[in-house]
């Protein structure tokens, strides 16, 4: 091409034809590529230098980037302007993609260039120009580094919020050392102070050169703010700023007490056993064996303050404090001690002295104390070993916390508690067959029904009552005095023995129903409760149910109601006062209409009753709550309400139209059948509630469970179905299936049916959805099959699956790919096409959708050579994965094939990569004003770790990025991975008990990995 110089001697023909195509785009956005890829072509071939070589970027890429072009010729500041513009003037995300592209062609002057507009730009934040810098990658770290330096305290804000944001470019390698030196620099500066803080709180691991200096400004600082951003630093960069932990111990633990009316110094600004160090040692050291020797002396020296901080350390150290649990455990008796600080200090040490149980018990809230303690299978041992001998009292505290603590064998403690002295812990013996035991009686089991204490009598016949071996006359004999016992406890225990008798004893039912008299109402309760399932075999209990209706307390009552509710029979009679009681009940909601619209229907005149007592508050005037509780039952009653249907109608002519919604929910109930008439009504119950009712209503509410499942959402299907398995709901599914007509209850009924099929056995399932399919969205028929899929591998035939792969017109549907893979190769027969038609993702330009191809492919061909590829690719280059540009893969989906694929050195080495690059861009406390990768790429970090888990010691390379995701995360994943790891994983030991003490009980996972580690052979 020929060149003719312009008027100041370059050589420049086509820069005006470059401006006014670069400009076109925001006139045109459909020239915008075409425009672009000239306006990069003709900037790549203008200038007569080249480019000096680039420096090879490192393996962890900034994710905001965009795939790179070949590096080109420098440009003069005119053309590079006419890129920025247009950049800034593009009108769609693949405009403003094409216009990053042709500045990365650009070279290094385009990024100078960017980087000079930094400092005239507005003081808002560019989005733009900071997404163009960060697409550049590892060669904007240097000139970002430079900027620190300027004259401009704009620039070097934007300069230092850069760096903090493209923090996987430097912190994991040789580049970190000097941006942390570089940013550590701008604390001094007040206007830089917090960029730089925020951009060193996301240097981690890099930030360990500077962490000791860091530690000396925040002694030294006398600003309570700026001290608190320092002390945010030292917390993010945790283990990695262990060469700062010094400063911070004899600020905790060596600062002299304030002299009176000194000056405000350090000493001041930090007394002993101050939080704020406390906090930062946490996250340093938190956890480490080492410290226990030297805390051990602060609890023996220090002040109050200084052992309460020694005790939050003892205690992040878990099992390994054990040596200094005496020392703790004498504190608790100390007036100046934090007793919950030593309490759980304690707690973290379940190999601790048997001595400890002791102390234990008499300082602060034992029962809870130790019950949290007797989760541990180890200290339950050891308390119940000391158990007898405690005091009477301990031992009622004792045998309570290893209950709770569900962690030892509760009846191998019967022989030693049977014959002991004290009255409380015999009573204590047969708990385990009161709750239930199933194991033998131990031998002398039956001697404490005549044991010399009531209480212990009491107990005993409730353990045996109703056992083979144990007459029943004994029983009653056992709890004669105990009946009046002032103990409202004792007398419970009395009900509990009667009532496993009751029902061939007279003697045990005329003692059981005189106790429904008794003065407590708890025993009240107990005894109705008791009688309930004799009321349709004894007339009775029956009466003492029908009486209970009008106790004085709520308790009673509604525990007879409720027993009432659990028969269909009928019940003849003149209960007159009976169906008054529940009447009053539904009105004042002190029992669920549920179980009251049951009981009414089952005595002989209670429905009209209960239309005469619901008529008065079907008025304007009647109160607000009641007359919804009276239209909540007629919504439930649907058409047997009919009676009701001109109050309803008179009532809806006299008030407002905002009270009309459940009014008209009313009216339609008594026409409509209950499936579709209560769906308002029940509107306001949560899914759990409205299944449990649904359940016990028999058939109408069955048939209502197909209107409910209709609207579960996906993730919530499985949940449905675990609730509803063992109910005989087969003839409701299929009666919902057959359902014709076009009208909202008909679709609904089938659409119920879908979701509830996979309940039936696999070939019907099938059958019923692949008659649907037609009716059903194919997300609703896919969720289901995917189930019944799982549960009966090989029930689901091909064809049904490529059926919901094409809509109505023959195009593809992409729904129900998750059920085609899961069909696997069948699929390949059933819909020939399939495989080429999901092969063309591969060569999209979206990173995410050629992930997720892959994956699905993986499932169908089992072809290495065809997925493995693309998904190491994917991987190779997290910067691609942008979540303005393109959304985020399934990870989920990703993680399980690469879990099921046979993976090679390069796939570990991607993995690696997206993982450090994920860690990276998930700092804690970052403020984010507009969409960053980390929205795309977070969501890899537990999936990818379960790739990890699997692969072991071969993923040592992502032991660095999952230190720093430890910091900042509850993830069980990253710690079993790491575990999973093996020796390599040994630089995280200090980041896994940091995480161990952060965690609480859940501790126990990381020290579990800890011990893997280091246990594995090197």
């Amino acid at each position: 091409m020929r060149r003719h110089p312009d008027a100041d001697g370059s050589q420049r023909p086509w820069l005006g034809v470059t401006r006014r195509l670069i400009g076109s785009i925001a006139m045109r956005p459909r020239l915008a590529r075409t425009s672009l890829a000239l306006a990069a072509l003709v900037v790549a071939t203008c200038g007569d230098a080249p480019e000096t070589p680039r420096t090879q970027a490192p393996e962890i890429h900034t994710p905001t980037s965009v795939p790179r072009a070949a590096p080109a010729a420098p440009v003069n500041d005119e053309a590079l302007d006419a890129l920025i513009s247009s950049l800034e003037s593009a009108s769609d995300v693949d405009a403003r993609t094409r216009a990053i592209q042709a500045l990365l062609a650009a070279g290094r002057p385009a990024l100078d260039r960017l980087l000079r507009g930094y400092a005239t730009e507005s003081d808002t934040y560019d989005f733009l120009t900071a997404q163009a810098v960060r697409s550049f990658g590892a060669d904007a770290i240097d000139p970002l580094v430079a900027m620190l330096g300027s004259d401009d305290a704009v620039a070097r804000m934007r300069g230092m919020t850069s760096l903090a944001e493209m923090r996987a470019c430097w912190a994991f390698d040789e580049r970190g050392p000097a941006v942390c030196r570089a940013l550590l620099a701008r604390l001094a500066d007040k206007d830089d102070f917090r960029g730089a803080a925020e951009a060193l709180r996301a240097s981690r691991p890099a930030g360990r050169v500077v962490a000791t200096e860091i530690a000396a400004l925040w002694a030294s600082e006398e600003s309570d703010v700026r001290r608190a951003d320092l002390a945010a630093v030292l917390r993010a960069l945790g283990p990695d700023a262990t060469d700062a932990a010094p400063t911070v111990w004899d600020i905790l633990f060596a600062a002299p007490a304030p002299a009176p009316g000194a000056a405000d110094d350090a000493s001041d600004r930090h007394a002993p056993g101050d939080d704020e160090a406390l906090g930062i040692l946490l996250a340093i050291r938190g956890g480490e064996p080492a410290l226990v020797g030297p805390l051990r002396q602060v609890l023996a020296t220090g002040r109050p303050e200084c052992r309460r901080a020694a005790l939050v350390l003892l205690r992040s150290c878990g099992d390994a404090a054990a040596p200094a649990a005496m020392e703790v455990a004498a504190l608790l008796r100390d007036p100046d001690c934090d007793v919950q600080a030593a309490s759980e200090a304690l707690l973290a040490m379940p190999s601790a002295a048997d001595s400890v149980v002791r102390e234990l018990l008499a300082a602060g809230d034992p029962a809870n104390t130790l019950s949290t303690f007797a989760r541990d299978p180890g200290f339950a041992a050891r308390l119940a070993q000391v158990l007898p001998s405690l005091s009477a009292d301990q031992i009622e505290v004792a045998h309570y916390a290893l209950l709770m603590g569900d962690a030892f064998d509760i009846p191998s403690l019967t022989p030693a508690l049977l014959r002991h002295p004290a009255p409380e812990a015999r009573r204590l013996a047969l708990s385990p067959w009161a709750d239930g035991a199933t194991s033998p009686l131990p031998d002398g089991a039956a001697e404490l029904l005549t044991d010399a204490d009531a209480t212990v009598r009491a107990a005993a016949a409730r353990a045996l009552g109703g056992r083979i071996g144990v007459p029943d006359e004994a029983i009653v004999d056992a709890v004669a005095a105990p009946r009046t016992s002032p103990d409202a406890s004792v007398r419970r225990d009395v009900v509990q023995a009667l009532a496993g008798i009751s029902g061939r004893s007279n003697d045990a039912l005329d003692a059981l129903i005189a106790m429904t008299n008794d003065e407590d109402e708890s025993v009240r309760q107990c005894a109705i409760g008791a009688l309930g399932s004799l009321a349709d075999s004894e007339p009775r209990a029956m009466d003492v149910l029908l009486r209970a209706v009008n106790d004085k307390e709520s308790s009673p009552r509604r525990r007879a109601i409720a027993e009432l509710a659990r028969s269909d029979a009928r019940i003849s009679g003149d209960h007159a006062d009976a169906v008054a009681g529940l009447i009053d009940a539904l009105r004042l909601d002190s029992a669920p209409s549920v179980q009251i619209l049951p009981v009414l229907r089952r005595i002989d005149g209670g429905f009209d009753a209960l239309f005469a007592g619901l008529r008065p508050l079907l008025v304007a005037d009647a109160d607000f709550w009641e007359r919804g509780r009276a239209l909540d039952a007629i919504i439930a009653l649907g058409p047997g309400a009919a009676a009701l249907r001109s109050d309803l109608v008179r009532l809806a002519a006299t008030l407002d139209a905002s009270t009309h919604g459940k009014i008209q929910a009313a009216l339609s109930a008594l026409d409509r059948a209950p499936t579709t008439a209560s769906r308002d009504a029940v509107a306001r119950e949560s899914a759990a509630d409205r299944i449990r009712r649904l359940a016990g209503l028999g058939r109408p509410g069955w048939q209502e469970l197909l209107v409910v499942a209709s609207s579960v959402e996906a993730r919530d299907r499985v949940d449905l179905r675990a609730a509803l398995a063992g109910l005989p709901l087969r003839d409701a599914i299929l009666e919902g299936a057959r359902a014709e007509g076009g009208g909202e209850a008909a679709e609904d009924s089938r659409a119920g049916a879908v979701v509830l099929a996979p309940l039936l056995p696999a070939a019907e399932a099938v059958a019923v959805i692949a008659a649907l399919v037609t009716y059903a969205p194919n997300e609703r028929a896919s969720v289901s099959l995917c189930a019944i899929e799982r549960a009966a591998p090989g029930s689901v035939p091909a064809e049904v699956a490529a059926r919901l792969l094409r809509d109505a017109d023959g195009n593809r549907e992409w729904d129900a790919l998750d059920l085609a893979c899961l069909v696997g190769a069948r699929m390949t027969s059933a819909d020939p096409t399939l495989v080429r038609d999901l092969s063309a993702f591969l060569a999209r330009p979206e990173s995410a959708e050629r992930a997720d191809a892959a994956a699905h492919l993986w499932w169908l061909t089992r072809d290495v050579n065809l997925t493995r590829p693309v998904l190491r690719a994917v991987l190779a280059h997290p910067e691609r994965l942008d979540e303005i540009v393109d959304p985020a893969p399934s990870w989920r989906r990703l993680g399980r094939a690469l879990a099921d694929m046979p993976l090679a050195d390069e796939d570990v080495a991607a993995i690696a990569t997206t993982l450090a690059a994920a860690s990276a861009y998930e700092p804690p406390d970052m403020d984010q004003d507009y969409p960053q990768a980390a929205d795309a790429l977070v969501g890899a970090i537990a999936p990818l770790c379960a790739v990890v888990e699997r692969l072991g010691p071969r993923a040592a390379p992502v032991v660095p990025a999952l230190r720093v995701t430890l910091r900042h995360t509850e993830s069980d994943a990253v710690v079993r991975a790491l575990g999973a790891i093996g020796a390599a994983a040994r630089p995280a030991l200090p980041d896994l008990r940091a995480w161990a003490a952060r965690m609480g009980e859940r501790g126990d996972i990381a020290r579990a990995a800890i011990a893997k580690i280091e246990s594995a052979p090197r």
